[in-house]
């Protein structure tokens, strides 16, 4: 799960920052860099043995479907 949530938060950084080089979207980066900054929180709350792995994954599923919505 983690190695997913890290992935993610890589892909939307990067895709984010080339949307905004490329075009000049203000709105990729700023969309980008927040989901992407949700998916590294979740990465934090899988790999501390505090936080429930139920609960980072529902984070991670709830964003996942907002991504979708908003794509």
């Amino acid at each position: 799960h983690a190695i997913i949530a890290a992935t993610m938060a890589g892909l939307l950084a990067i895709g984010g920052s080339i949307g905004f080089l490329r075009r000049g979207s203000k709105a990729s980066l700023i969309s980008g860099l927040s989901f992407a900054a949700v998916y590294a929180y979740v990465f934090m709350a899988i790999q501390n043995k505090e936080t429930s792995l139920e609960y980072a994954c529902n984070v991670g599923a709830g964003v996942s479907a907002l991504l979708g919505l908003f794509m």
